[in-house]
């Protein structure tokens, strides 16, 4: 309205004068634009304008965790929680990164001090008490986290596991059932509750929940994995063989290891029971990698024991020898080939 007016009374000085505002904000324009180029160049921009505020930081913390910048990540929670003691995301979100249990344990505390109701806090302390052998209040936790946050994949396979170990196979499966409702159309919950109940013995349910799975992603590889070795158990060789030429093309065409990394987590019992302790830092990421490369082997070593016991020697014999060439390591089949 203002300039509205300015101009108005402007006289001969109107046309210059809009000409002016028109080119200031063409450049402002153009330089808000190169800000939101990418999440980066936009919380860099945030940071310069606000360098004080506490959401700024925060923002930029989570961007480099996820870039697997830890150091860089940790320094800006630290910041975020100087310039706001209660922020209870960034005490959280600091505690996955820290090698310290000790301090650690600090920050999800202080977390849920700050928020009581914050899901993730309790999810991340339980595993770091399940870590340390306090299964009792790791299950507590775990409770309570759900309590929250009921579709939580991570909680609900962890806990399942944990009743399951307890003996409380009845529990176990009726969370399952209960994220199986709320989350119908998740690959990851099908797959979750198939490795459950091929660990207690029922196997068809196991099968339906598996194929349930890669109906909902024809490329999910832990399904893909866990469907093959059941076959095998099933003694379904054939299809055992398709599913396992299937993998092993993928990790010849595309990157296993990124997609193990992206798919794995809460889609495997061991996976998630192996890992979740380690939180989201830049070691749990190298040790998901390395499982990735074993986990390749060992694939590929499934196959060509498959074409052992059925007698395809040739066949057997080329695919332990693609397996030694790409991972040396592998003894077992170094065995398999001397004998």
């Amino acid at each position: 309205m203002l300039v509205g007016v300015a101009l108005s009374r402007a006289g001969r000085l109107r046309a210059p004068c809009l000409l002016l505002l028109l080119v200031a904000a063409s450049c402002r324009t153009l330089q808000r634009n190169r800000d939101w180029e990418s999440r980066e160049t936009l919380f860099l921009a945030g940071l310069r304008t606000l360098p004080h505020n506490a959401k700024m930081h925060y923002n930029f913390a989570n961007l480099q965790k996820d870039l697997g910048n830890a150091d860089l990540a940790k320094l800006h929670y630290i910041y975020a929680i100087r310039l706001w003691p209660g922020h209870s995301s960034a005490h959280n979100n600091l505690g996955t990164l820290l090698n310290d249990t000790t301090e650690a344990e600090n920050h999800f505390r202080m977390a849920l001090k700050a928020h009581p109701h914050h899901a993730h806090a309790y999810y991340n302390l339980a595993n770091l008490r399940q870590q340390q052998g306090h299964m009792v209040e790791a299950v507590t936790l775990l409770e309570e986290s759900l309590r929250y946050d009921a579709t939580n994949r991570d909680a609900v396979s962890t806990l399942a596991g944990l009743y399951s170990e307890a003996g409380r196979s009845t529990e176990a499966e009726s969370l399952h059932l209960a994220l199986l409702a709320a989350r119908p159309s998740d690959p990851v919950v099908h797959n979750n509750y198939a490795a459950f109940l091929q660990k207690i013995g029922r196997r068809e349910a196991t099968l339906r929940h598996y194929e349930a799975a890669l109906r909902l992603d024809p490329e999910h590889t832990v399904a893909l994995v866990n469907t093959a070795t059941l076959m095998l158990t099933l003694h379904n060789n054939n299809q055992a063989e398709m599913l396992y030429k299937r993998i092993t093309s993928r990790a010849a065409t595309a990157d296993l290891h990124n997609t193990t990394t992206t798919t794995s987590h809460t889609t495997s019992l061991y996976v998630s029971t192996f890992l979740s302790p380690l939180g989201d830092d830049d070691d749990g990421g190298a040790l998901y990698r390395a499982l990735a490369v074993a986990w390749e082997a060992e694939i590929g070593e499934s196959l060509g024991k498959l074409y052992l016991n059925t007698g395809r020697l040739e066949e057997a014999e080329s695919t332990f020898t693609s397996v030694l060439t790409r991972h040396p390591h592998m003894l077992s089949s170094t065995v398999y080939l001397v004998s």
